[in-house]
């Protein structure tokens, strides 16, 4: 079972409380320990009480005077470079938490809009119901970002396709090869594939390919081939 989470609250009981302040301060005398042990560090402890009229020192005060000494004689750039008290952590904590609720309201208000854009593409909304100027200037970029998408996904769909140079072997038997050639390159040779034309087949049926590299083979009898870059094919009269 967990442990039931513990308020951060002053325990009203003086006796309870004192029970509690002596576990808690055994239990962070033993994690410092194991902070000392396990990573090589030095650490000591200073903790006073109202129970107690002189502090309690872990681990023994002349091992906590010499390290205290120790830091004094940092510089001071070195001394203040990893400190912090409770104000600055708690600075340092909101700063990031606005940051993340930034980020959100970023987020929700893409969403909203979003939505909005949708409503008006599908009816069930008008322009004329959007009475904030701001709604309208955010509808509006984000509008002109879905255009200027649609405009590149268009260009890119009309560019033209490379021609095709076709290698005819010789006789109805053989493979026709097309494969796609640039303007200013060679063409790329066969040489790799491995393939055997079997005239064999009564059909008449034509089989086409595509490989991985692109290049289209058309046969007008049944054929059979090895190629590893054969990525596909479609069979048709």
């Amino acid at each position: 079972m967990p442990r039931a989470k513990t308020q951060h609250m002053l325990i009203a009981d003086p006796r309870v409380r004192k029970v509690t302040f002596e576990k808690r301060m055994k239990g962070l005398t033993k994690k410092l320990s194991d902070l000392s042990t396990l990573c090589g560090v030095d650490a000591c402890a200073i903790i006073y009480s109202p129970y107690n009229k002189q502090p309690d020192v872990w681990p023994s005060l002349p091992e906590a005077q010499l390290l205290a000494a120790r830091f004094q004689s940092l510089p001071e750039m070195e001394k203040g470079k990893k400190m912090t008290n409770q104000e600055g952590f708690l600075r340092q904590r909101i700063s990031k938490l606005q940051e993340q609720l930034k980020r959100q309201e970023k987020e929700n208000r893409e969403t909203e809009i979003n939505h909005l854009m949708y409503q008006c593409l599908a009816g069930s909304r008008s322009l004329g119901d959007v009475n904030n100027i701001v709604d309208l200037k955010d509808l509006e970029a984000l509008i002109g970002e879905k255009m200027n998408l649609i405009e590149e996904r268009i260009g890119y769909l009309r560019r033209p396709s490379p021609p095709l140079m076709v290698i005819d072997e010789g006789g109805d038997d053989q493979a026709e090869i097309a494969v796609p050639c640039s303007l200013g390159m060679s063409m790329p040779q066969p040489s790799f594939m491995e393939m055997e034309v079997i005239n064999n087949n009564p059909s008449g049926n034509q089989f086409t390919g595509f490989c991985g590299n692109g290049m289209m083979l058309t046969c007008g009898e049944t054929t059979t081939w090895s190629n590893h870059h054969f990525d596909g094919a479609f069979w048709g009269n």
